[in-house]
């Protein structure tokens, strides 16, 4: 029979497929083909997908075995690291530095505030254990705090995009002026991320087993 907890982490799998499902959505009704340079754009998407499909992954399958739950959730913190690779944070700087330095405020400044706004929030609900911890028991299955971060990890991402979607318009004279993006320097340093992730996961895998062995192996020579 399922445990209370396990049916959490069900229901959360439901809140990061919500997520899956509104990224996936946005990526052919924005990124057209006809605009300029869209395998960069297009590349920033893909781990924000990536990201929900691990995550909804991780929250159906943990309660398997303990095996199978040190592994899910190994791979989806892998991929937060995937997450930031794609999405960057040089550009916040610069435009902080523009904003105060010269008054110049871009017209993406407005979607990364909201996106910084988003992920604060997320942050409190998932540290806060608001609101169940006021009302136990009522929010075990809808209305969880780590449901509601993830909704505000979506919002995150989705003004995110639309950031990056008005800085190509913006910025689409000095997109043809530089070289053309290539394999390398796009889906090559993805892949890159990925094969690391993919060592990293392994390494800690095999940590967890023989963690897991050995007191498997304490338990049967008490007893």
């Amino acid at each position: 029979m399922a445990t209370i907890a396990g049916c959490m982490t069900n229901d959360n799998s439901t809140s990061s497929s919500i997520s899956t499902t509104v990224r996936s959505k946005w990526f052919p009704t924005v990124l057209v083909p006809t605009l300029p340079r869209m395998s960069v754009p297009k590349l920033f998407h893909e781990p924000h997908v990536e990201t929900g499909f691990r995550q909804t992954g991780a929250h159906c399958f943990s309660n398997k075995s303990e095996m199978v739950h040190y592994t899910c959730f190994m791979i989806d913190y892998a991929g937060i690291g995937l997450y930031g690779l794609g999405s960057g944070i040089i550009h916040y700087w610069h435009k902080i530095y523009l904003c105060i330095w010269f008054s110049f405020w871009e017209p993406s400044l407005t979607d990364h505030l909201e996106q910084m706004l988003w992920f604060v929030l997320g942050g409190f609900f998932f540290g806060s254990d608001i609101p169940q911890r006021f009302f136990p028991g009522l929010f075990d299955f809808i209305g969880h705090s780590h449901q509601i971060f993830h909704l505000c990890i979506l919002m995150t991402s989705y003004k995110q995009l639309d950031a990056v979607y008005q800085d190509i318009i913006t910025d689409e004279k000095e997109l043809y002026a530089g070289e053309p993006p290539t394999f390398y320097n796009t889906y090559g340093a993805v892949l890159l991320g990925l094969i690391i992730n993919f060592f990293i996961v392994l390494g800690f895998r095999q940590e967890a087993r023989q963690k897991i062995d050995y007191e498997i192996h304490q338990i049967t020579k008490e007893q």
